[in-house]
């Protein structure tokens, strides 16, 4: 039997004009459905809006079944934006013209005490900085549709008060960006909170307005037993034993209260909440700065803007390409589908070099040196990432207790929230040990038996 009712998603998912849609519910079936490029159901084949107005279109029938029949329904709803290509609506693309990234303290930073690829990376030249800028711009612009597909959603709840007093609404991220910290490009891979710290927000009943829980130490891992426990309650979050807690605790026990609302029962005692976090990435190739594909409009103006396509290395823009204001492009009305082309002129061979800022190309990276767990520490003395990085993913107990790992991190958020320093060198044994230890129970541990 099918775990879901309804399936109704692009299949192209990183083509935002992608025709092909799958499709599957319990009456017809999966199907595959093409879109008309000339007269495309809903107006326009953006995926951002296909993708809002099925929801909307799914969720009215959902509603109407609870209303007539008390039937609960659950939506996932995953708009692609702004993950590259971040292409923005054909309305929008206009919008924040003269938006840059922002150019952080560690911005085209050297780094010495980071891993082998990241500390090689030699220094971001303009071109690079002049893609981000024009990435930003399109990632931002693409997430307008996104707005418009919350607004929607929210509209549609409201329409029905008893529904909407009912419903809860999570809003959250994969992951996190980078665009040039530490000399690292466009990427999301490594244990910064650039990349590992993301937005969740939540409102429903019981859920204080406005209230402010970041003290406590959450991630996505605890959405399916949070979800779980309102449906179910606490004993079946229990008996299912799922990786992660329910949030139930403190969004609700602390702010508010579930009247009115069943099969919610009163749950025990919880332990206390945690204040360490596991994160884990296994690389999944070599990639430099030129590995995600970029949106641009068919004229090509931000190729002829930067001076060349995406950077892989310092050379491979002209020194002396002209480099113009964005605010000077005139406007155009047709699009293509087209992604910025890479460079023609990168260097043979890309190196990962073992000195810093000496590599001669820019790696966001690397199958040899960007294996790694993290320890996200966060209590009322400390506020600590500590990672070990192992390229053949085996992390042996003894060699990681006596420093023997591929490389260690150790940064302190408090003191220094912009990751710059390893302190790992620095630290006493003792800390070591007990942070390696701790990464360790959490690294092995499963279900309601992690700290």
């Amino acid at each position: 039997s099918k775990s879901v009712d309804a399936i109704d998603s692009p299949l192209n998912y990183n083509d935002y004009d992608g025709l092909p849609y799958f499709r599957y519910d319990r009456l017809n079936g999966a199907r595959v459905e093409a879109l008309s490029p000339d007269a495309p159901e809903f107006g326009t084949t953006y995926q951002t809006s296909q993708i809002g107005n099925r929801t909307t279109r799914w969720l009215r029938r959902a509603m109407a079944d609870t209303t007539t029949h008390g039937r609960p329904f659950f939506a996932f709803v995953g708009p692609h934006a702004p993950h590259f290509p971040a292409e923005p609506a054909p309305w929008h693309r206009s919008t924040f013209a003269e938006l840059r990234a922002p150019i952080t303290p560690n911005y085209n930073l050297s780094s010495p005490g980071k891993a082998q690829h990241v500390r090689q990376n030699p220094p971001l030249s303009a071109g690079v900085l002049c893609w981000q800028n024009a990435h930003f711009r399109d990632r931002w612009a693409s997430l307008l549709a996104v707005d418009d597909l919350v607004g929607e959603v929210l509209d549609l709840l409201s329409r029905d008060v008893t529904i909407l007093k009912k419903t809860y609404v999570l809003y959250t991220s994969d992951h996190g960006y980078k665009l040039g910290q530490w000399r690292i490009g466009t990427s999301k891979q490594h244990p910064y909170e650039t990349d590992i710290h993301v937005p969740f927000l939540i409102r429903g009943p019981g859920i204080q307005a406005g209230a402010n829980l970041s003290s406590h130490l959450a991630g996505n891992i605890d959405v399916l037993p949070t979800i779980l426990e309102l449906a179910a309650g606490d004993a079946f979050v229990s008996a299912v034993s799922p990786d992660g807690r329910s949030m139930l605790s403190f969004l609700i026990t602390k702010y508010g209260n579930l009247s009115g609302l069943t099969p919610l029962k009163e749950s025990a005692p919880k332990r206390p909440w945690r204040t360490a976090f596991l994160n884990e990435y296994i690389s999944v190739g070599t990639y430099f700065n030129d590995h995600a594909p970029c949106w641009e409009p068919a004229d090509h103006r931000t190729t002829r803007l930067c001076g060349g396509p995406i950077p892989r290395a310092p050379h491979s823009l002209a020194a002396s390409a002209k480099r113009r204001s964005a605010s000077t492009f005139p406007d155009t009305t047709r699009f293509n589908r087209g992604l910025a082309a890479v460079s023609l002129t990168q260097p043979p061979q890309c190196v990962e070099a073992n000195g810093t800022g000496e590599g001669n190309c820019y790696f966001i990276d690397s199958l040899h040196s960007n294996s790694w767990r993290q320890l996200r520490l966060i209590n009322l003395t400390h506020n600590l990432n500590y990672v070990e990085y192992d390229r053949a993913w085996r992390f042996d107990p003894d060699a990681g207790a006596a420093g023997r790992l591929q490389h260690y991190e150790l940064y302190d958020l408090t003191r220094d929230p912009f990751q710059v320093d390893n302190l790992y060198l620095n630290a006493s044994a003792s800390q070591r040990s007990e942070l390696h230890a701790l990464l360790g129970d959490y690294f092995l541990c499963s279900g309601d038996t992690c700290p």
